[in-house]
Parts: structure tokens; sequence; C-alpha cells
């Protein structure tokens, strides 16, 4: 719908100035004609009363014409959360009583419901009624009729890349221009969102649209809440066409659960702290940075609820040191709280606020895990894949098959609920000056959560983290003053050794830097591993050295365990 109303208004451009059409799509003067009248009206009475009667709706509206209908279909299309509501609602409130302009209208209906809901534009036009749309288009598309501009709208957008663009397509159409946007606009805008327009260079600098003043916010609301997947135009990306070429897939065999791939999916808006994401195109799931489309891949169904990741490919943009798919995946699978618009979205997956999953509450701990008796809670999730990992567990999949039912011995628990169940040991932990050691999994990926069940417990109890740091500075800066003591366990200070063994390529110099500037080096223990097969006594030594460097003294040398498959050498 939105983009049906900033298609009207960009017609107006093109009939005022059409080299500040091309440059700029609205023009800040640019005012809607009456056209979408119908399809707001439409929206305003079905989004307060979904199952209306027919006498109440159809009391609002003076006429059924032809360009009328299709705008209500618009609206209907976006309004509904099944095909078969939409079909149903359709047929209840189209008002049409011509043969050919309520096909159109079915049409237009089914369009933007698949579009919306992350069909490709084949997949779309497969939408049947009285036969499939694609069988129809050469038939109708040289008409001149409704069902035929329909048709011809579909083609501008079928050319198209990006709103921009089907715009640009719609304004070469026969005919009336406001109409033509306005269908084009909505299509386009049910496949790459208009939240912003970012122009090809050969058309001059582009612009953010600024032309929502003209867009009720109840349908703004709409718009984003019905949306399934991150629309392309929303990603800010560049819109040049690229090279593409197959890749190793290292996740093929990764396990996208329901929850995950409607993450994937869905996306955020990109910032400092998270610049990669991902968008929907046409079938495939690309993966930018910063306005630069790196990678792509396809989703596949497994039949049992489950995605794979296959036909991962690169760009030209992308350096074989590279790895934004990583990046992208880390922020939606471990950071979903700060990276999207969905308040407490990772912690809710089972509709109860504030949840997180754990693997395991060990409690009587003595000498281990800091000072004094201490209860480990184990959080599921980490961005490393360690070699010789002992707590795998942590990246296996928290739900069953359908989503929402926890594995066996996986706990969801909310900060006061983790409380609740580890204050048994209260007398334990004050007389002691013991407490709660998070690790996992790494806790520092669940920095609010720990901040939250700080103020739950209040000072009464030591706080331990064991980390390997795999987290944002923005995670160290809230847990900093909150913290006790930190286990930390560097790896290597080596970055290259380091990427090898966790396969992520992070600076262990950087993130001790991080504590450093936070004043914080005498609460810190760290280990320093001796890595069989990744690193040497003489790298060990170098660590140590750069660690005392930085004013770190509690230094442990430790020694890792060689695993073959799952058994311990």
């Amino acid at each position: 719908m939105v983009g049906a109303i900033i298609g009207d208004l960009a017609a107006w451009t093109w009939e005022h100035d059409k080299n500040l059409f091309f440059k700029k799509l609205v023009m800040p003067e640019a005012i809607p004609s009456h056209l979408c009248e119908d399809m707001l009206l439409t929206a305003n009475l079905l989004m307060r009363q979904k199952d209306m009667d027919y006498e109440t709706y159809s009391r609002h509206f003076k006429s059924a014409n032809q360009t009328a209908t299709i705008l209500r279909a618009i609206a209907i299309g976006w309004l509904y959360d099944t095909e078969q509501e939409t079909r149903s609602a359709y047929q209840k409130y189209s008002l049409s009583d011509d043969k050919e302009d309520w096909y159109a209208g079915a049409f237009m209906c089914l369009l933007i419901f698949a579009l919306r809901h992350g069909s490709s534009k084949k997949e779309a036009a497969s939408v049947e009624h009285i036969a499939p749309f694609k069988d129809m288009i050469d038939d109708w598309k040289n008409k001149d009729s409704i069902l035929g501009t329909l048709m011809r709208a579909w083609e501008a957008f079928r050319s198209s890349f990006d709103f921009g663009s089907a715009l640009h397509n719609a304004m070469l159409l026969s005919g009336d221009h406001h109409v033509n946007a306005i269908f084009v606009g909505a299509l386009a805008d049910a496949m790459y969102g208009c939240g912003w327009y970012f122009v090809k260079s050969k058309y001059g600098d582009g612009c953010a649209l600024n032309c929502y003043k003209y867009v009720p916010k109840e349908i703004m609301q709409l718009h984003r809440d019905k949306r399934t997947f991150f629309p392309k135009n929303c990603a800010a990306a560049n819109v040049e066409k690229h090279q593409w070429h197959d890749v190793p897939n290292p996740y093929k065999d990764k396990i996208i659960t329901p929850e995950l791939y409607r993450r994937i999916l869905k996306a955020f808006q990109p910032c400092f702290d998270y610049r990669f994401g991902f968008y929907l195109d046409d079938g495939f799931v690309y993966v930018y940075r910063s306005g630069w489309v790196l990678q792509r891949f396809h989703l596949v169904n497994q039949g049992d609820g489950t995605y794979r990741i296959t036909t991962l490919q690169s760009s030209e943009c992308v350096s074989e040191s590279d790895n934004p798919i990583k990046e992208a995946l880390y922020a939606v699978e471990y950071r979903w709280d700060l990276v999207s618009e969905e308040k407490n979205s990772c912690k809710n997956t089972c509709n109860l606020p504030n949840r997180l999953a754990f693997f395991g509450i060990s409690r009587h701990r003595i000498g281990i895990d800091g000072n004094g008796v201490t209860t480990l809670v184990t959080f599921m999730g980490c961005p490393y894949k360690c070699k010789y990992c002992l707590n795998e567990r942590c990246h296996a999949p928290v739900f069953e098959e359908d989503g929402t039912t926890p594995r066996n011995g996986i706990l969801l628990l909310s900060p006061q609920e983790l409380y609740d169940k580890v204050k048994i040991d209260n007398i334990y932990f004050q007389a002691t000056k013991g407490g709660i050691c998070f690790g996992g999994g790494e806790p520092l990926l669940h920095s609010d959560f720990i901040k939250e069940f700080r103020e739950i417990c209040g000072n009464k109890w030591k706080i331990t983290v064991e980390t390997a740091l795999a987290c944002s500075w923005a995670d160290i800066n809230l847990l900093a003053p909150i913290v006790d003591h930190w286990i930390v366990d560097i790896k290597d200070m080596n970055p290259n050794i380091k990427a090898q063994y966790t396969g992520m390529p992070e600076n262990s110099l950087v993130s001790l830097n991080l504590l450093k500037g936070n004043g914080i080096t005498q609460n810190v223990t760290v280990k320093v591993p001796h890595i069989p097969e990744y690193n040497t006594d003489k790298d060990v030594a170098k660590s140590i050295e750069q660690i005392r460097g930085l004013g770190f003294k509690d230094i442990v040398e430790c020694q890792y365990i060689k695993f073959n498959g799952n058994n311990k050498k």
C-alpha cells in the first residue's frame, strides 16, 4: 500500500519534472491524487474488523469502478494472514460486478499476498484464479482493458531490480501514469519494500524518500508487521549488477531451525556494530555490508520444518579473507535482541518474556570457577567452532523440529526464574564469598540477561564470567561494572592461529584492550592454552609475554585435549 501511494506521488513528479523524477523519484511538493482513497478506506475498515459484514462495508464506497477494485485488492492482499483468508476476503469485499474487473482484482490480491511472503517473481506469477497468472500475460498485455493494464504493470515490475527501477519502467507504459505507477508501485513494494530509494549512478545521486506524510501511521505499522522478510530497498545496499561465482559452502550441514529461518528473512537495519545483514530478492537471500552486496544463497526446506543453505555464491566484492555470511549469521543467531526491532524476540520463543536457553546448572563447585562455592550456569550458543570444544552441546539446536519445544535437558529461563533456581545455595555463596559463574557457550552474548540477573540478586553474590570474549565491545562495556571476576580463555594471541582453531578471525589483543580500557586487569584470570596441532610452546610464550605487557598478572597455562571425532585421544 505504501508503494502504491509513492507511485501516485512519483507520477505527479513525472508529469511536472521528468529530470527530477529520475533524480529524486518524488518531489517534495508532490501531492497524491484521489485514486488511492478506496485502498486506504478498505484498509481502514478491515483493520478494525476483518470479518465486517458486507452491508456495513459496502455503504462506505461510492462506486465500483475498475481501478478502485484493484486498489481494494491491494489492501486485502496485505491484511490477511493466510492465502485462504485472503481469497475469501476478496470474494466478500471486492464490490465488483464486472467479470474482467473482478478477475484483475483477484490476481492483484494474490500477487501482493505471494510477494509480501517472500515468493520470487516466478513463483508469484504462478498464482491461480481462473488460470495461472503467467499463462494469461501474453494474451492480455496488449489489450486496452483493466486486465491488460495489470499485465503491463506486472511486466514493468518483472523487469525491475528495485523499487525505483520499477517506477522508471512504469512511466514508459501507455495509459494513465498514475494508475500505472500505483499498480507497479504496489507490486514492487510487496517484494522490494520502499523504505529507502537508491538509484543507479546513471540516474543521479539518489535520495531517501521523504513522502510518508501522506501515509497513515496505521498503514506504516501494518506494512512493517505483515511483511515476513526484510526487503531489498531497506538494506540500503547498492543496486549495481554483480558478477557471481560459486564458492565452497561450509554451512551446507548447518541446521536452520524455523526460528532461525524466520530471523534470517526478517533481518534488521544495519548499525555500527552489526553492519552485515540479509535481504530477500527473487528467491535468493543476499548478504550485504555497508551498502555492498557480498554473497547470496538459497534456503531449501528439508521437509521436516528445517532448512539448509545451498548454492552459496560470492560477488566480485568479496576477498578470500572475507566471510560475510558468518558475520550475518552471527548477528541473527546470537544478537537478535540487539539488532531486531522485535523486543525480547530472541528470548521469547516460547511466548514468555526474557527467556534464554541453558544446557546446564552445576551446583557446589569449589575452587574451579572463582572464589568459594559457585554454581556454574551454561548458556547455549557460541560464535566459535573450536576444534576441541568441550561443550559441543552449546551448538546443538535448542528446539525440537516444531521450533517451540525445548530439546531434552535444555532449560528456558528468565533472569528471575534462574535466580529462583540457584538461590537455594544462598547461604553457601555468602559464607564462602562465592556465587554464580556464567559460562557456556559464550556468556557475553547475553550481557543484558546477566545485567538483569545482577539487579535481582544484588551485590551479595560474586558474579564470574568464563568467556572467550567472542562478543562486541558493547557487551564488555555493559558488564564491566557488575562482574566481579573474569576468566578469559584467549586461545592464542596470534590472530592466524586463533582463526584456524576457532573459525573466527578475531584478535585477542583487541578484546583484552577492551577490558584494560574499562580498568579491568586485577580481577582477570587469563588462560593461555597449549593447543595440539595449532600452537607451539613458543607461541604460548609469546602470548604470555604480550598479555603481561598489557598489565594482566594472573595468567594460567593450560593444556587442551585433542579430539578425534567424538573420541578423546
